[in-house]
């Protein structure tokens, strides 16, 4: 690759985020649920229907039901505004435009915006925001950060196999506390995204030749010790190992978890402390000026 294309290339991804800003109402700080939809590139039903599976860990981070007359009295009141069957248009001082339905509406401040990207899948932009989101993570200095290793263990005890910092399908499960076959599909349904982050397969007898270890056969499986680790393998077969960041990426994706959901609030509330300078995803760029009209964001794909 070119280093235009390089640099083309981080400029796309870095605006991810600050492109969320473009979507934001004016003087509310917020996106419809509508707006997400657009941001992310999915239809609406989509983040309905992942709102309501979430509602509770999502409303945490602030979302509100508003009515157009709430908007008009308290946010946009220098704002003209006009009935656009059955909806309002809102048309701001800068000249910016937006539309809201004359019903109550859901709306979501940037940090539940986030959040939504970490579950949502089969989204492309989604699936950066979550690797912007890692990024963050470690390039933020050593006091302002969490790193990785810490955000989980912050949550509950991190278990590494001595010498690779990974672990296996099954520690991955034991630790969000789910069975395996949860993360089993989630990682085939989401295998390229995963495998960027650090995963590697390897067959059981290889991987007890290559670290010197013995195991105890019990009950159609290995017991294997490495230093103070303790964990169960196949007889046979091949073991897919996580690193750090893999794991984290799981604890964006997963639902069902209580330990997954306190992982995605401890990544947010990192990447809120770090600075701009660190949130790779927040550099300013020229391109990206205004506020949401109501029409075409600059291209982020």
């Amino acid at each position: 690759m070119s280093a235009s294309s390089t640099r083309d290339a981080t400029l796309r991804q870095a605006q991810l985020i600050a492109a969320i800003e473009l979507f934001l109402i004016p003087g509310l700080e917020m996106m419809t649920t509508r707006q997400v939809a657009e941001y992310y590139n999915v239809s609406l039903s989509a983040v309905h229907n992942l709102y309501s599976r979430n509602k509770t860990e999502i409303d945490s981070d602030g979302t509100e039901s508003v009515t157009t007359r709430d908007i008009r009295l308290t946010h946009c009141e220098r704002a003209k505004y006009s009935g656009v069957a059955g909806s309002t248009k809102f048309i701001m001082p800068s000249g910016g435009e937006f539309l809201l339905n004359n019903r109550r509406t859901r709306v979501f401040p940037k940090r539940a915006i986030l959040r939504i990207g970490m579950l949502l899948r089969d989204s492309e932009v989604a699936k950066e925001v979550r690797t912007q989101l890692l990024n963050t993570f470690e390039h933020a200095t050593v006091a302002q950060r969490i790193s990785a290793c810490h955000v989980l263990e912050r949550v509950k005890e991190l278990f590494l196999i001595p010498g690779l910092e990974m672990m296996t399908t099954r520690q991955v499960a034991e630790y969000y506390e789910v069975g395996q076959n949860v993360i089993r599909i989630l990682y085939m349904r989401n295998k390229q995204e995963i495998d960027n982050d650090g995963v590697t397969g390897q067959n059981v007898r290889d991987f007890l030749a290559l670290h010197d270890v013995t195991a105890k056969n019990l009950h159609g499986k290995r017991r294997v010790s490495i230093g103070e680790i303790t964990f169960d393998l196949p007889n046979s077969g091949t073991i897919n190992l996580f690193s750090k960041r893999a794991i984290l990426r799981i604890g964006m994706l997963l639902r069902d978890s209580e330990v997954a959901k306190e992982v995605r609030t401890q990544l947010l509330n990192t990447f809120e402390h770090a600075t701009d300078a660190q949130r790779i995803s927040t550099c300013h760029y020229s391109s990206l000026q205004g506020t949401y009209s109501g029409e075409s964001i600059p291209s982020i794909t």
